[in-house]
């Protein structure tokens, strides 16, 4: 007759926190692992996913306990390090977690993913060039790294250092052409640097590649400024942003003394050649006139083609 096993002392604890796991039941899942590395404390794994589930709930300083033992029990194996590395670094345990981190990637230094974080650290205690020698490195051993060249690009522009930072988006575009971190500083650039059109094509790619209301203001931002659009190009385009994302709201009827117009007013710290006025020349001349009376307020010293357009219309 096979017996039942003893809960208590089987390895079954972490086959039994898996499957809760699998099933949503974490909290469950996180009581199995604890039986397991009570009942076997030489579980690293078990350390591990307790460590990294005290983490995730935003409790770093017990995470401490059990990330040491989990490396403590595997010095062997460079992702424990790591692991732990990260953890003193959410508790604020930094020149701790520089130690683990370096410990890593003595283990594994083809790691480009322990390379970036640790390079993350650095920065932000302060040790710009180090750290930017680790993101390259972590760039060497993996061109894709999208994490790494995002930090690089950040470190360049903390330093107002743009050329540098064209040259690293352009890179990292060639190498990630389908990712919107990249694609989105490379498009704000373009734009700051005056060059429209670019910075156009790129918001063009960045939807199609993550369609949001995000990357569409940005697109049309940029369009107000783009000198070959046309005043009905840029008005359609917005028209039809707002068709699709604006909900229509049924309004009551607005009803005024037989014979007597609405009075609206607009008022502008300065009515001329500009994207905006441009927008607004065309939404007083779609006003009615026999149900709207218009007025405009502003302070214009050198009117042009724009303001004298605003004021006919």
């Amino acid at each position: 007759m096979t017996q039942a096993p003893n809960l208590k002392t089987s390895p079954l604890w972490p086959m039994i926190a898996r499957a809760l796991s699998a099933r949503g039941d974490h909290a469950g899942a996180f009581a199995a692992w604890r039986k397991a590395v009570i009942e076997v404390p030489s579980d690293a794994a078990a350390w591990t996913v307790i460590a990294l589930d005290l983490a995730d709930r935003g409790e770093a300083g017990a995470a401490l306990i059990p990330a040491a033992a989990a490396a403590t029990l595997r010095p062997d194996l460079a992702d424990s390090h790591a692991r732990l590395a990260a953890v003193r670094a959410l508790a604020g345990r930094r020149k701790e977690s520089l130690t683990a981190f370096r410990r890593a990637l003595a283990l594994a230094p083809g790691d480009a993913r322990t390379a970036s974080r640790f390079a993350h650290i650095l920065a932000v205690g302060g040790e710009q060039d180090l750290a930017e020698s680790f993101l390259e490195r972590a760039l060497a051993l993996d061109a894709g790294d999208v994490a790494a060249w995002v930090s690089i690009v950040q470190r360049h522009l903390a330093r107002l250092d743009f050329d540098r930072v064209d040259r690293c988006l352009r890179r990292a575009v060639a190498m990630t052409p389908a990712h919107p971190w990249l694609l989105a500083p490379l498009a704000e650039l373009r734009r700051d640097q005056g060059e429209i059109t670019a910075a156009l094509r790129v918001y063009d790619r960045i939807i199609a590649i993550e369609p949001s209301m995000r990357n569409e203001r940005a697109y049309l931002l940029a369009l107000l400024y783009e000198p070959e659009a046309s005043e009905a190009a840029r008005f359609a385009r917005h028209l039809d942003f707002a068709r699709r994302h604006v909900p229509e709201r049924p309004r009551p009827p607005r009803r005024s003394p037989a014979g007597e117009r609405i009075h609206v007013a607009y008022l502008s710290s300065g009515f001329f050649d500009h994207p905006t006025a441009a927008v607004t020349a065309r939404l007083l001349e779609a006003h009615d006139r026999h149900a709207f009376a218009i007025s405009l307020f502003a302070h214009v010293r050198d009117p042009d083609r724009t303001s004298r357009r605003l004021e006919a219309a």
